[in-house]
Parts: structure tokens; C-alpha cells; sequence
């Protein structure tokens, strides 16, 4: 029984940008969840003080245009330095949550760097520990959450959500019907079989979920944006942020940075976690693959943010050493190509397992990470320059 039924029965945002793995025409690939629903929340809300080359979005006057506001995000968020991995645990750990000792931390980060006032709910009920124990905000029920969400609609402002569908990653709400029974927007996994139960579609393409509450595990709403912070001083906030992170062995249980690094590439060369059986394999090898993925977007958009603050930040002490820590990344991007490139290609089909996981293979991916690891260690070393 809900406590509380929306009025009108029905709420939509028009128009809202979608989010999605590799259908969002000609822009370029998003595949963190976080900071592309907040690109597209204030890409709605009519933000011009990034930007976008793509689709020419022009900043505000006066404002340094960067050209890519995702990539400003997967910075301030601290998503483009991350890395985890617990050794002998091939589970999928690399949820934002889990990123930096402060679980809120990357959407708090992001979202003051663009002076935006917001409010988080989490859902006590959901299977996302970290919600449960309230490290996401305070908890409300099902009615509380109907009543906030509504009250960022009414307002013109999609709300954030992490969960939803699929996993507990971020995606947008931009409405709902039946006096809130469903909820409607945009989720990365809307399209995706064994994610997307009792999953229907708008016509134009946006989900349709009843019984939403119990797979949402939190909601971020925005408020009234206040002036934006100074971008020297974001950036450096957010470079000092990375250098912490990338030199902290543990995080949340999990090795964390360089740590996380090596562990990998233990994991890769240790040929008894590779038994001949594809039934172990094959995740295991899924497991590896997603990860290379995370560390090629986030140090590619790490790279492209940072030449871009290099041009703009004419205050930040030591430019050329934020040169030289974009092309650390630009690097790390090109090694993680490379260890896909060991077993033909991205993917994980038996092929490329059987390909990618010989005893030759693993030891020159654990190779390939290591020179990765080590060109990490000399981008925090140039970043901590930069903002001494």
C-alpha cells in the first residue's frame, strides 16, 4: 500500500538527453554512469559552462570552455584515478560507492564543482549494503521518495537515481504515471536482458518500471544551482584527490590504486586461479576485461580534461606537469588497448578466453599492467606538482 498518490496522475519531462552504453548517436562514449546522468541532468537544465565539441554547446561569457563536460566529471567525481581489486574475489567491485573511503564522495565532489545544492535519499530496504547502513543520506520510504522525486519533476528537474534498473548505478528519472505506481527515464540497462525485468517502454523510448522501490537505492535531487566554484580551484581540489587515492593501498576492504594495480596483475600471471575449466574461466576473464574497460574510459577522459585545464587554469602552478600527467593517461588508455589487443580483440567470447587466458597471455597482460601501474604512479607524481 503506498501512502502517497501523485497529482496529476501523470508526469514527463520532454526532451530529456538519454543515457545509455553506445546509443546515444554521435556523442562520444559514456559508459560511467555517474558523472553522464549528471552531464545530461544539467545538459537539460541548460548548462553552457562546460560544454560540449560535439554538439556545440557554447559556455556561458566569461567562462573557460573545456569542451567536454563528462570528462570534467569523470574527474571531479574521481572516477577517472580509480581502480580496485581484491585478490583471490573476482566479483564486479568497481561501483562508484566503493571508489573512495567516503561512499557519497564522488556525487558530493561532482556535484559541488558545478554549484549545484542537492539532497540524497536512500531506500533502508534495498539490497545495496552501503544504503542500508545509511552512508548514501538518510533513509524515507516508498512515500518519501514518491514525494521527492515529484517535487524535482514539478520543478523541471530530472531526478538522479542509482538502481532503478538494473544495478546501482545512476540513471534518470524524468517522470512518472499512475499516480507515481510507475517510474519513468532513462537507466544503462533498461536494454539489457536479465537486467531489465518488468521493463516497458514510453514511445519514445524512455522506461516504464512498476514496484521500482525495491531495486532504487537511493535518490539524488538537485536544487537551486549557486555560483560554480572557481575551475582552478576545482581542479586542484580534484588532482590533490587523485593523487590520495591512487597512493591508498585499501579502500573499503578492496586493494585501492597502485595497490590495486599490482593485485591485478598477480591475479592475471597466478596460474592456479586459471584452472582448465571455461566454467571459471570465463568470468573470471569477464571480470578482467570490464575492468581494463573502466581503467581505458577513465584515464582517456582523465587526459582529455586535464590538457584542457593545462590551456584554461593560466593560476595553477607548474602547467607542463599537468601536461605530462595527460599523457601518463593518454598511455595507460593506449596499455589497456593493448591488453585487450593479447586476446584479439575487446569481448569476452570463448575465443577470446581460451585466447586471453593461456599462461603466455596472462603473463604478458600482467606485463602490460605493470607499465600502466607505472605510468600512474608518474601522472600522481606530475599532478602533486602541479598543485603544490
Amino acid at each position: 500500500m503506498h501512502s502517497v498518490r501523485l497529482q496529476p496522475e501523470r508526469l514527463v519531462l520532454g526532451d530529456v538527453p538519454r543515457v545509455s552504453f553506445y546509443r546515444g548517436g554521435k556523442r562520444c562514449p559514456e559508459d560511467f554512469c555517474w558523472p553522464s546522468s549528471l552531464r545530461a541532468a544539467l545538459e537539460y537544465l541548460g548548462d553552457r559552462q562546460v560544454g560540449c565539441r560535439t554538439f556545440a554547446l557554447e559556455p556561458a561569457e566569461g567562462v573557460p570552455y573545456l569542451g567536454c563536460s563528462y570528462a570534467l566529471h569523470v574527474v571531479t567525481s574521481g572516477l577517472g584515478f580509480q581502480q580496485l581489486w581484491r585478490p583471490a574475489d573476482w566479483a564486479y567491485a568497481d561501483d562508484v560507492t566503493r571508489m573512495t573511503p567516503e561512499p557519497l564522495g564522488p556525487f558530493r565532489h561532482a556535484l559541488e564543482a558545478m554549484g549545484c545544492s542537492y539532497d540524497v535519499l536512500a531506500n533502508p530496504a534495498t539490497t545495496n549494503p552501503l544504503a542500508r547502513q545509511g552512508a548514501l543520506g538518510p533513509a524515507g520510504d516508498e512515500a518519501a521518495f514518491r514525494t521527492r522525486i515529484a517535487a524535482s519533476l514539478r520543478a523541471g528537474r530530472p531526478a538522479l537515481a542509482l538502481g532503478v534498473v538494473g544495478p546501482p548505478e545512476c540513471g534518470l528519472v524524468t517522470g512518472y504515471d499512475d499516480g507515481g505506481d510507475v517510474l519513468i527515464g532513462w537507466a544503462f540497462f533498461q536494454d539489457e536482458p536479465g537486467m531489465n525485468d518488468g521493463v516497458e517502454f514510453e514511445p519514445t523510448g524512455p522506461y516504464r518500471l512498476r514496484d521500482w522501490f525495491a531495486r532504487t537505492a537511493a535518490v539524488i535531487t538537485l536544487g537551486e544551482r549557486g555560483e560554480r566554484p572557481p575551475l582552478k580551484d576545482t581542479v586542484r581540489a580534484a588532482y590533490r584527490r587523485a593523487v590520495a587515492l591512487v597512493r591508498t593501498e585499501e579502500v573499503n576492504g578492496y586493494r585501492g590504486g597502485l595497490a590495486a594495480l599490482e593485485a591485478w596483475a598477480q591475479a592475471m600471471e597466478d596460474d592456479a586461479q586459471w584452472p582448465d575449466d571455461m566454467d571459471v574461466r570465463r568470468p573470471r576473464y569477464t571480470r578482467h576485461q570490464l575492468t581494463v574497460g573502466n581503467v581505458a574510459e577513465g584515464r582517456w577522459y582523465a587526459a582529455v580534461a586535464i590538457a584542457a585545464h593545462a590551456a584554461t587554469c593560466d593560476t595553477i602552478a607548474a602547467p607542463e606537469h599537468l601536461l605530462a600527467a595527460a599523457s601518463c593517461y593518454a598511455r595507460i588508455h593506449r596499455l589497456m588497448w593493448d591488453v585487450w589487443g593479447v586476446a584479439g580483440g575487446i569481448g569476452g567470447d570463448d575465443p577470446k578466453v581460451t585466447r586471453g587466458t593461456t599462461p603466455e597471455a596472462r603473463r604478458r597482460i600482467a606485463a602490460l599492467l605493470r607499465e600502466a601501474r607505472a605510468a600512474d604512479a608518474e601522472a600522481a607524481d606530475h599532478l602533486e606538482r602541479a598543485t603544490a
